[in-house]
């Protein structure tokens, strides 16, 4: 579903029996829904840090003059790889009273700084390393806007909305069902999208 049907997937199930036409009402009851389906779709998100809809992988060219990397997006950093080797993390206020400029080689450690900019130590050569991590929740603005949560969890966030729409929506009994099936709906998309706990998982680099 994209932004608008999820609008009036909530409207539907609210029994407010509206018309929607955008997700860009100018007043009324419809600007609530548009609301509580934006914040339920950020609040999926960040229920959980590592939802594997939101891993991703990104490259960082690293030149002579050039060791650091200021991502876009990024939530946290899981971990960066170089030819198949973990980099090790250094603490930011140890890279801080420390020299990263003399003996330059090739890539062999790194730190995170507070804006999560990436900083290696100093390159000898143009190296590609990989960096792992999860994304910031994606946002809802236009119509057609299709959320990054998986397809088959839409209704999830059509749920949490009526959840967040509370008292504004008379639904009685129903309400308590919506629930219902969020709690379910959820519990089935944690076993599907959240890392094993029996195993470390490692990407492929």
């Amino acid at each position: 579903m994209n932004f608008l049907d999820l609008v009036r997937k909530v409207d539907e199930l609210s029994l407010i029996q509206g018309q929607v036409d955008s997700v860009t009402p100018t007043s009324g009851f419809q600007t609530s829904m548009v609301g509580a389906v934006q914040r339920a779709n950020i609040d999926l998100h960040l229920f959980r840090k590592d939802w594997l809809f939101n891993y991703t992988t990104i490259e960082v060219p690293l030149r002579p003059l050039v060791n650091s990397y200021t991502p876009s997006g990024i939530r946290y950093w899981e971990g960066v790889y170089h030819e198949n080797r973990v980099l090790r993390e250094v603490g930011y206020h140890t890279y801080l009273i420390n020299d990263w400029t003399e003996n330059p080689s090739k890539p062999c450690m790194y730190t995170k700084a507070p804006d999560k900019t990436l900083i290696f130590n100093t390159s000898n050569d143009n190296y590609i390393v990989k960096a792992h991590g999860y994304l910031l929740p994606d946002s809802l603005t236009s119509n057609t806007d299709i959320p990054r949560i998986p397809s088959e969890y839409h209704l999830l966030i059509v749920y949490k909305a009526l959840e967040i729409l509370g008292s504004s929506v008379y639904l009685g009994n129903l309400i308590e069902q919506y629930m219902k099936s969020y709690d379910e709906m959820l519990g089935q998309m944690m076993r599907d999208y959240l890392p094993s706990r029996s195993t470390k998982r490692r990407p492929l680099v």
